[in-house]
Parts: structure tokens; C-alpha cells; sequence
């Protein structure tokens, strides 16, 4: 991986799901209808950018990516309610062990969401972000194009997906009930999958598994979606979620004195 001018949503990126190995940083993938040389391709050279947020230049080749996040969380007005109430939560938290350090040597906070993750709210985050980054492509294409002298045609624009789900998101295969938690994805829905294949300027979506670290890699065909499913065995399970509980502990320490 080449880190090459990288700043803004590329460097978050990179500094979450980047690990060492063999002397280098790597991503973990999991590709799905993309080959070795296109993963390099979209994956490899990342520069900032601004509208799509990232772009890779390739043995001469454009690729634009825009990352977008949604969660599992109803939504308000201000957004996920999920970033707000884990907000609320940290404050309230400081303060209450704040308070009680008046009192006591050592103190734990505990606190838990109102909010509760479910299925619905999954599907519904990820398919307004979706349409609304792709309302914008011929945008990022443009933006690309007149940046580097290049037709606008000939820039694919790929989407990073990031789940931020608290705990993450899953299901449990009825036919392999041993194996355990699978990680789910919005392609598992039949008007989600159909929305990805219909969306023609866009040559695929990296989904980013916050809780796991891995990017999964799908190109936007129908064998490439028959794959993901496959190899995760999923046969329209419902979803299930966590339930996050938050717990934060503070101990004085006190100096000695010679």
C-alpha cells in the first residue's frame, strides 16, 4: 500500500484497517468477481480527494472511490441515533465518575442504548446513503475528470461501504447452526441486490467491516452477489444484533511519597 498524500476519510481508512505483515501493510480482503490485478487496482495507491473522497492511480488509470457509513440504528433528524446517544452516553459517563471521585477512590459507569439495532432500520440507513451518493457520480466523475484530463468515461467510481453498527451485524445459517455468527451484508436483500446490479455507473462496492476489519470486494454482477451469499451460506436468515452495553472504570492513583 502506497500512502501517498493521504489525510482526511482515506488516512481513517487506512489507519483502522491496515495491518502488518511480511514487512508490509496490508488490507484483508475478501473479493468477490474482482481479480488480482483490479484489487490492486482500487486498493493499492490512495490519494485524498475531495468529491469522491479518494482516488487510486494505477499504471495510469483513475479510479474514484466515495466512502459512505450507516448503521443498524433508527435516525432522527440530526442523523444515526446511534452517534448521538454513544455521545450523550460518553458525557454522561465522565460526569457521573467525575461526581462520584468526590466520594470514592475507584468508580464504574455503566449505560446502554435506547435505541435498538434491528433489520429494518439496516436496510433502510444503507439504501438512502446509497441513493445518495450515487445521485452524485456523474459528479465525482467530473470533478476526476477535469483534474486529470481524462474522459469521464473512463473512470470507474467504486463505493466503500462501512457498517458501524455497534458490535457489528449478523445472522446465523439454519443449515450450519455450528458454525456460528456470520457477518451480514445489504446484498442479502433481494431490493437491495437489485438496486446494486441496476446502478450501472458504478463498478462495484467494498464493503468495510468495521467490528472485523475486513474489506469484502464485490463487483456489481449477478454471479459476483451469488458469491458473497454463497460463501457466507446465507439463505434469507434474519438478521441479529448485539446489544451494546457500555461500562467505563476510573481508578485514582495516588503518588508515593520517599
Amino acid at each position: 500500500m502506497e500512502q501517498n498524500d493521504i489525510r482526511g476519510e482515506a488516512k481513517r481508512i487506512l489507519e483502522h484497517y491496515l495491518f502488518h505483515s511480511d514487512n508490509n501493510f496490508v488490507f484483508s480482503i475478501s473479493p468477490f468477481g474482482v481479480g488480482p490485478e483490479k484489487r490492486k487496482a482500487i486498493l493499492r495507491e490512495w490519494h485524498s480527494f475531495e468529491r469522491p473522497d479518494i482516488y487510486s492511480n494505477y499504471n495510469g488509470k483513475i479510479y474514484g472511490l466515495e466512502h459512505f457509513e450507516y448503521d443498524a440504528h433508527g435516525r432522527g433528524k440530526k442523523g444515526s441515533l446511534q452517534r448521538r446517544e454513544n455521545v450523550k452516553i460518553k458525557q454522561s459517563v465522565e460526569e457521573e465518575i467525575k461526581e462520584k471521585f468526590k466520594d470514592h477512590d475507584s468508580v464504574t459507569s455503566f449505560r446502554e442504548l435506547k435505541s435498538k439495532a434491528n433489520e429494518e432500520d439496516y436496510k433502510a440507513n444503507f439504501v438512502d446513503s446509497f441513493k445518495a451518493h450515487y445521485s452524485k457520480i456523474d459528479e465525482y466523475k467530473d470533478h476526476l475528470s477535469k483534474t486529470f484530463d481524462i474522459d469521464s468515461k473512463d473512470i470507474p467510481i467504486w463505493f466503500i461501504a462501512e457498517d458501524m453498527t455497534m458490535l457489528g451485524s449478523y445472522f446465523v445459517c439454519r443449515n450450519k447452526p455450528k458454525q456460528g455468527a456470520e457477518p451480514a451484508f445489504p446484498l442479502f436483500f433481494p431490493e437491495i441486490e437489485e438496486l446494486f446490479l441496476k446502478s450501472k455507473k458504478l463498478e462495484g462496492i467494498i464493503f468495510a467491516d468495521n467490528c472485523n476489519k475486513v474489506l469484502t470486494i464485490v463487483k456489481r454482477n449477478k454471479k459476483a452477489v451469488e458469491m458473497l451469499k454463497k460463501h457466507h451460506h446465507y439463505f434469507g436468515e434474519s438478521l441479529f444484533f448485539f446489544e451494546p452495553r457500555i461500562a467505563s472504570t476510573a481508578i485514582k492513583i495516588f503518588s508515593v511519597k520517599e
